[in-house]
């Protein structure tokens, strides 16, 4: 579970969004950006949230690429990796893999090295929709 309460992710999700504001021409400076958002805050809250959202997910995603996976989830799902970890568990089973592209598979890929190398099996009836997925060989290795 994606941690929605990170201060860095919020942070991080406004830039990308006053940054994307002003490349595509919508307003002049960074300094316009966060007035026009903080506007749309007050004025139009429930498109605020849903573009905020937008940029979380990117944000969590360009973490992610930098190697901070597990620094991208609540601090309950954090909690249970580090508990299986000392569990010494020995095999993961996973289902419904076809998630496990972009973010997902990140995640997946930086948890498991939390682990001393458990076998992974990793189970799906749909296959992978490679469609606008960024991929890497972190997520290839799950893949095959």
């Amino acid at each position: 579970m994606p941690n929605r309460q990170d201060t860095e992710i919020d942070t991080l999700a406004r830039t990308l969004w006053m940054e994307r504001l002003v490349e595509q021409g919508e307003v002049g400076s960074t300094e316009e950006a966060q007035v026009w958002i903080r506007d749309l805050s007050a004025h139009n809250p429930t498109y605020y949230h849903q573009r905020v959202a937008v940029y979380r997910r990117e944000a969590r995603a360009a973490l992610t690429q930098q190697g901070q996976a597990v620094d991208t989830l609540h601090q309950a799902s954090r909690d249970t990796l580090l508990r299986l970890r000392a569990a010494g568990i020995g095999m993961v089973i996973l289902d419904e893999c076809h998630h496990l592209l972009g973010h997902w598979g990140r995640v997946l890929h930086d948890a498991v090295a939390l682990f001393d190398g458990p076998i992974i099996l990793g189970l799906t009836a749909t296959p992978p929709d490679l469609d606008d997925k960024s991929l890497s060989q972190n997520n290839l290795d799950f893949l095959y």
